[in-house]
């Protein structure tokens, strides 16, 4: 949208671009009324009319000026736009041409990723509702069960594949070793068969309270130190399927060397 304005503030004329984003029937009501079509206050708080002046002589004095403005349509719309004034030599004076862009789309997704931003914050900021954070903690151990089972595989085969070697007694024993226990740990990592994984927390306050606390932070159950091997016994059976505690007990023995 373009409009032409003389040395003393007055417009004189604009084009049928200005009719069509102010949503009027004839530019003459724009050139007529262009103070009915601005907001007493400019967004910052500034007078309308002395601002425009201001940027006027600004524009004139300097031959350009760029900024932001708030109108309003025919309709009383806010109508953001960017214009640019521009001081062009006319005759022995000179005149402004002032060049507008409608920011009303722009604004709008401004606005939009603000509010997609407040949500997120929001969001992170509430604490996760019980199922949520139960499949968020299902998420994160499947994830985390993957990316130790790939290589824990690739050490009991590369041992596999090192024990085919010429190596000394010794050293056998070593590889054979390594590869056993890296397999005991892959047989008691959870996977995809076990649709949840618990939780067991290991705490030296075994309080009411903080039996509470843990069991509300989606904890699915806890272990009071120092352990009692029942008492593991009977955690184990509570929460594991028997293949994997037949598995831990292999590991177990493994660890202890028997």
């Amino acid at each position: 949208a373009c409009s032409l304005w003389d040395a003393d503030g007055k417009m004189l004329d604009c084009n049928q671009r200005v009719v069509e984003i102010f949503g009027l029937t004839d530019k003459r009501d724009y050139i007529e009324h262009f103070y009915d079509l601005n907001p007493k206050f400019q967004p910052n708080g500034e007078n309308t009319r002395d601002k425009l002046a201001r940027l006027m002589a600004a524009a004139l004095a300097t031959g350009h000026q760029k900024f932001e403005w708030m109108f309003l349509t025919g309709k009383g719309e806010p109508l953001p736009v960017e214009t640019t004034l521009v001081r062009i030599p006319w005759l022995d004076s000179h005149r402004l041409a002032a060049y507008s862009s409608d920011l009303r789309a722009l604004k709008l997704h401004e606005h939009m990723m603000r509010e997609a931003g407040n949500r997120t914050k929001t969001m992170e900021a509430q604490p996760l509702a019980p199922q949520d954070a139960i499949a968020a903690k299902n998420r994160f151990l499947a994830v985390l069960s993957n990316n130790i089972r790939a290589p824990m595989n690739a050490i009991v085969g590369m041992s596999g594949l090192v024990r085919t070697d010429s190596l000394s007694p010794g050293q056998l024993d070593f590889f054979k070793a390594a590869e056993n226990k890296t397999a005991a740990l892959i047989r008691v990592l959870p996977d995809s068969r076990y649709q949840e994984t618990p939780i067991i927390a290991l705490t030296a306050n075994n309080g009411e309270e903080t039996q509470k606390l843990l069991l509300e932070s989606s904890v699915d159950d806890f272990l009071a130190k120092p352990i009692d091997p029942i008492e593991l016994n009977l955690i184990l059976a509570k929460w594991l399927p028997s293949d994997m505690i037949a598995a831990a007990g292999t590991l177990s023995r493994e660890m202890a060397g028997e």
